[in-house]
Parts: C-alpha cells; sequence; structure tokens
C-alpha cells in the first residue's frame, strides 16, 4: 500500500513533469548555481558539482541535515545505484550503502563481477529529512542534482534500490513489485527498480528474485550501449 504522504508526493512529481511536457521542456530545471554544470558538457565537473551541492540551501532539510549525501564510486561507471534518502548512520558519514545493509550490497556486486568502487552509488534525496519522508519540493530539488550527476556520469544502466526512487523516479503510483526487475526510462537512461539490501536482511526469502534483477544488471552493465 502506498502511503498517503507518498501518493501526495508522486502526484505533485507527476503533475509538475506534465505541466512542464505541455510547455515542451522535458528535464527538471536546474537552480542557477548548479546549471553551469549542466551546459558546461565537461564530466570531469562531477567533483565540482559535489562541492557546490555540499552547502545546498534550496529547501528545509538543509536544517536537519549534518551533511549532504552527495554519492561516491567510479567517475565511469557502468551501473549507478540510486537510494532513497540518508538515513541516521548516512547521515554522520555522508556516504550511502553503509553497514550491514552496505555489506550485504558489496556481497550482491562481487556475484556479478563488481565492486563498490567499479559503480556509483547515490541517493535519490541528498539530506536527512527530520523523521518523515521528504516532500514533493524536496524530492524535485533533489532529482535536478541526481539528473545532473547521470549526465556527468553517463551510465549504462540506473538501479534503484527500493519503493521511495523506484516510484518517484518514475513518477509512478504502481505497486513497487509491479515496477521492478523491468526496464523503465529515466532522464536518457535506462532504469532498473529492484529491492533494497536492508529489506532483503529482513526478507532472506526475496533474495532468489533480487538475483534474477542482479543477472539482468550484469547483462546489460556488459553491453557496450544499454542506454535507452
Amino acid at each position: 500500500m502506498v502511503s498517503p504522504s507518498l501518493t501526495a508526493i508522486l502526484m505533485a512529481v507527476r503533475q509538475h513533469l506534465v505541466a512542464r511536457q505541455a510547455l515542451g521542456i522535458e528535464a527538471l530545471p536546474a537552480a542557477p548555481a548548479l546549471r553551469r554544470f549542466l551546459t558546461a558538457g565537461s564530466r570531469s565537473d562531477l567533483d565540482s558539482l559535489a562541492r557546490a551541492t555540499a552547502d545546498c540551501q534550496r529547501c528545509p532539510l538543509a536544517a536537519s541535515r549534518r551533511q549532504v549525501v552527495f554519492g561516491s564510486g567510479s567517475r565511469r561507471p557502468a551501473l549507478v545505484i540510486v537510494g532513497a534518502w540518508p538515513d541516521t548512520a548516512e547521515d554522520e558519514s555522508g556516504q550511502p550503502f553503509p553497514g550491514e545493509a552496505g555489506e550485504l550490497l558489496d556481497r550482491m556486486l562481487q556475484a556479478i563481477g563488481l565492486t563498490r568502487a567499479e559503480i556509483f552509488c547515490t541517493l535519490a534525496v541528498k539530506c536527512r529529512p527530520p523523521d518523515r519522508e521528504p516532500t514533493a519540493a524536496e524530492t524535485g530539488r533533489c532529482l535536478e542534482i541526481l539528473r545532473l550527476q547521470l549526465g556527468h556520469l553517463a551510465p549504462r544502466l540506473v538501479m534503484s534500490m527500493g519503493a521511495f526512487p523506484a516510484r518517484v523516479l518514475l513518477a509512478s503510483d504502481q505497486s513497487f513489485f509491479a515496477l521492478r526487475g523491468r526496464l523503465h526510462a529515466y532522464a536518457g537512461h535506462r532504469l532498473l527498480p529492484t529491492f533494497h539490501p536492508a529489506f532483503l536482511l529482513r526478507q532472506p526469502d526475496m533474495k532468489r528474485t533480487a538475483w534474477q534483477d542482479l543477472q539482468l544488471a550484469r547483462d546489460l552493465c556488459r553491453q557496450t550501449d544499454a542506454r535507452a
């Protein structure tokens, strides 16, 4: 079941995208401080984007975070993994997927011949909310940054982990189980929703299903060009 707050986010994101499409605008708008990274055309600017994002004040989450969780990993990844928003450990460390869930993620990657250093991990929302889901406006601001990141990284595949990133990236109110395991288009990239490692720790019987998603991800990452 989709929570009322998540439903409100999905409706607001969808309405925003439909309105912009009607105006002939395909991408979410970048703030002036970030727009130069979008138009620079140089993938070497990812570190500059990270520095510009580190002191982001564009939404109320700036007041509740310890630090922005921009993401980390290879600057030339075949695979980008996107989680939801920072939990306490991520907010404190500044790194996505730490702890036991991160250890399981490492084993999942190892099973398809990858390491954390060879991919890029990030989050859909970069700052920890104060014990609530991010609002539609907060989520939209961070999706601007995610689109910039993907533009610089140019991965062959984006894999979202968990229900929240799958639904907000796709602006969909379908159930997560209807979205996972299938390829979708997002910002000019192929998107494959799958389970979050934390969920798999709670529901180990779903690891076999997750393995099917990982095998598909492995095959797509081995292709010379897997972008939509």
